[in-house]
């Protein structure tokens, strides 16, 4: 499910980059 969600929103929500502004929960 993860993949399905990094292909709709790689901006957003991107497990391997965690941009420090953006709070990013990894489940």
């Amino acid at each position: 499910m993860i993949h399905h969600l990094r292909r709709l929103n790689p901006h957003i929500y991107n497990p391997h980059r965690i941009y420090p502004g953006q709070k990013v929960r990894v489940h």
